[in-house]
């Protein structure tokens, strides 16, 4: 057992009651976390044989496309020009309903229509489907159906404007909440998650006695 806890998990763990407390928590806290719930988000990875992007390349938004948003890892290789070290591998991300909509289909078709994609913006006359044949494996990622996740990132709803703040007090300084739903400053993304961690930590060692640090900004 400990004096003091902090919560870190995924925001419709809370929203949806999977997570007992005792005592509970106080409604308007409980209402508040209700306001605040996540969307879905899909990554495809795609790892290829050989790179089949120009050179410089690493990152491309194609809002139109079946996939709005791709990107090569690892980025800072690529940039700094020292390649992929062998691993030649792009990253499809699809978030929100669109990414709802993307779960209908089966893996194997989500696979192919995304390299059909990939075919479309690097083929050449000379190799027209160059990612289809340079093609090694696939992982797909959909966070809305991980039973640990539920979800990706989070978002407020009608009346939850002043919902973060409510959701991350602390319950009789020994409960404390974390995670970038709980960041009061609206960052949906690990540096909101690093910055809430950081004012929890800072709220713990306070309510003990010791000197509360400055949250760091990310």
């Amino acid at each position: 057992t400990g004096s003091r806890v902090i919560v870190c998990v995924p925001q419709n763990s809370l929203a949806d009651g999977h997570i007992s407390f005792r005592p509970e928590i106080p409604a308007p806290q409980r209402e508040a976390m209700g306001k605040i719930r996540m969307g879905n988000a899909c990554k495809i990875l795609i790892k290829l044989s050989k790179a089949v992007w120009p050179k410089g390349f690493w990152d491309c938004v194609c809002s139109d496309s079946f996939i709005p948003e791709i990107w090569v890892t690892p980025a800072a290789s690529i940039l700094s020009g020292e390649g992929t070290s062998g691993e030649h591998i792009v990253v499809g991300f699809v978030a929100g309903k669109r990414s709802d909509r993307l779960r209908k289909l089966s893996e194997e078709k989500r696979k192919r229509l995304f390299l059909s994609q990939l075919d479309a913006m690097f083929g050449t006359q000379q190799e027209p489907n160059p990612a289809s044949k340079a093609f090694v494996d696939c992982i797909i990622m959909d966070w809305g159906v991980d039973p640990l996740f539920r979800g990706a990132y989070s978002h407020p709803t009608i009346g939850g404007r002043d919902a973060r703040a409510l959701m991350s007090t602390p319950l009789k300084e020994r409960v404390h909440f974390a995670g970038e739903a709980m960041n009061r400053n609206i960052n949906p993304c690990i540096n909101g998650a690093m910055e809430s961690a950081t004012i929890a930590v800072s709220e713990v060692l306070e309510s003990l006695g010791r000197p509360r640090k400055p949250a760091a900004k990310l």
